[in-house]
C-alpha cells in the first residue's frame, strides 16, 4: 500500500561562497537506491574537478535507508549537517549532494558545519517541498442527463478532472486522493440515482504543493 511522504518538488541547486570556497547544493527527488546512485554520479560528472562531493539521502526502496558521506571532509562536518536538512524537514526519497570547490582558506570544523548545513537547507528551500500522496484514477460513465449535476459537483468540490469523453454516454475521469475515493464515488452515485458505471484504476503518487 502506498503511503504519503514529503520530498522536493523538482531537481534544483543553490550556490554560495564562503571564504572563497564555492558550495553547490544539488537536490533531487529520488525514488529508489538506484536513482540515488545515478543522481550522485550525475553530479560528480557535472563537476569533475570539485574538491568534495558530500551527500546525504533518504529512501524507502527497496527498504528504508538513510545514509550520508563526508567525502574526505573531517568526520561529522559535512555529511551530517547535510542530512539535517532532510531530517528536520521530515523528507524522504530525496538526495542532496553538496559539491565544494576549495578556495584556499580553511573554514575549521564549525565553519564547515555551517557552510554545508546552510547549502543543504537552501537547496531544499529552492527546490520546494511537496507532499507525495497516493491517488486513484476513477472513470465514471454517465448518462447525459446526469452530466451537468456531476460536473458542477466536481467543480465546486475542487476535484481533479483528468479527462472527459463524449460518446453514447459521458466518460469522466477523476484523479482522487486515495482516502477520499469511496466518499466521492458515493456522492456521484447519489447524484445519478445509482445510474453510473464506476471503474477504479491503480493507486499512483501525485505531488501536492505545500510550500
Amino acid at each position: 500500500m502506498l503511503k504519503e511522504y514529503l520530498t522536493v518538488g523538482k531537481t534544483d541547486s543553490f550556490e554560495m561562497i564562503e571564504k572563497k570556497s564555492k558550495f553547490i547544493a544539488t537536490v533531487a527527488h529520488t525514488r529508489s537506491i538506484d536513482e540515488v546512485q545515478q543522481f550522485i554520479d550525475s553530479v560528480k560528472n557535472r563537476y569533475p574537478d570539485a574538491t568534495h562531493h558530500v551527500y546525504a539521502y533518504s529512501t524507502d526502496e527497496p527498504s528504508f535507508l538513510q545514509k550520508y558521506s563526508d567525502d574526505g571532509e573531517p568526520s561529522g562536518t559535512a555529511g551530517l549537517p547535510t542530512m539535517e536538512a532532510i531530517k528536520k524537514n521530515r523528507l524522504n526519497n530525496i538526495c542532496i549532494v553538496v559539491t565544494r570547490y576549495y578556495g584556499g582558506i580553511p573554514l575549521g570544523a564549525k565553519g564547515l558545519v555551517r557552510a554545508y548545513g546552510k547549502s543543504a537547507f537552501k537547496g531544499v528551500e529552492k527546490a520546494g517541498i511537496v507532499k507525495m500522496a497516493p491517488h486513484i484514477p476513477v472513470t465514471f460513465t454517465l448518462d447525459y442527463s446526469h452530466y451537468g449535476k456531476v460536473d458542477n459537483y466536481v467543480n465546486v468540490s475542487g476535484l481533479t478532472k483528468e479527462d472527459v469523453r463524449f460518446g453514447a454516454g459521458v466518460e469522466m475521469v477523476l484523479v482522487l486522493p486515495e482516502d477520499q475515493g469511496d466518499f466521492v464515488i458515493a456522492q456521484i452515485m447519489d447524484l445519478t440515482g445509482g445510474n453510473a458505471a464506476v471503474k477504479k484504476g491503480s493507486a499512483e503518487y501525485r505531488a501536492m504543493a505545500i510550500r
